[in-house]
């Protein structure tokens, strides 16, 4: 059994039956009070997805014949498209199934936050298939720069807070991960370099402030 389970559909459940109050908001309040009460592994995660019956009940977001068939999720807080934890279980295969987490937050029937060590992923609960990663820091909303290379957002400050160790670091890798994309598929990274010049250096002379990406081209060469 899950370790310290989320049991926040659970309770909604029985507040329904016992006061009559609506699903969607006896599950909202029962998600707060359990926000960050314990940890699961990727493992118990899909042991769940697996197992578990598909939810019969009524989505309140979404019309029915575009809402995305879910299970109701102990460690989530409730109802959650299968193919969203499938999803999520993609981008964390690296780590392997010991893989733990924690649910961070969840607004009812509309998106969920789940934290992997530093990362953060957004499940939406209203469409298919739909995961992706967010900003390092907690309770940011905000989609990150590069979720490889720049895991942090540039709207809130939260790139600019990071130390200069940190920076140069992610700099690097960013840089290294281009060359890397530029080498398999030059077009693309940018339409107006050629396959060719990927791995050249800038030529200093046909740089221009607006379009550092451009500096090398047989076409700007040329213009020089």
């Amino acid at each position: 059994m899950p370790r310290r389970q989320n049991t926040a559909a659970q309770r909604a459940r029985e507040v329904q039956r016992e006061t009559g109050a609506k699903y969607t908001t006896a599950l909202r309040e029962a998600t707060e009070d359990t926000i960050r009460t314990g940890t699961f592994s990727l493992q118990e995660l899909l042991a769940e997805c697996a197992t578990l019956p598909q939810w019969t009940g009524v989505h309140p977001e979404v019309d029915e014949e575009w809402a995305p068939k879910m299970f109701d999720s102990a460690l989530l807080g409730g109802p959650v498209p299968y193919s969203a934890v499938l999803r999520l279980a993609g981008d964390l295969a690296v780590k392997g199934m010991s893989a733990e987490m924690w649910l961070e937050s969840r607004a009812a029937f509309s998106s969920l936050v789940v934290v992997c060590g530093v990362h953060r992923f957004e499940l939406l609960l209203t469409q298919s298939a739909w995961a992706y990663e967010l900003c390092h820091v907690p309770g940011c909303g905000s989609l990150p720069l590069s979720a490889r290379s720049i895991p942090y957002c540039g709207e809130s400050e939260h790139l600019a807070e990071r130390s200069e160790a940190e920076l140069v670091r992610m700099a690097r890798s960013w840089g290294s991960d281009r060359r890397e994309d530029c080498s398999r598929t030059p077009a693309a990274v940018d339409p107006g370099m050629k396959a060719t010049n990927c791995s050249r250096p800038p030529s200093p002379e046909a740089c221009t402030s607006r379009s550092p990406t451009r500096c090398w081209s047989p076409a700007t060469r040329s213009a020089t």
